[in-house]
């Protein structure tokens, strides 16, 4: 099975991006991206849109099911 990478946005708030110009601290709502690029676009995208959010890092996650 191939190993796809996952990622979500974290803001300098400790917030992530949920989409739908929200965010919140549970990791659980974060919108995840398959791409690093489109995580990034959408990074930049909430930078301009959203005021109160000066900065964010992209991060990897692993989603999995559990045996």
């Amino acid at each position: 099975m191939k190993d796809n990478k996952l990622y979500v946005i974290q803001f300098n708030n400790g917030c992530f991006w949920c989409g739908y110009n929200n965010y919140d601290k549970q990791l659980r709502k974060a919108r995840i991206y398959t791409s690093y690029k489109m995580a990034n676009d959408a990074g930049v995208y909430c930078l301009e849109r959203l005021k109160e959010v000066k900065s964010f890092e992209i991060l990897e996650v692993e989603l999995r099911i559990k045996e």
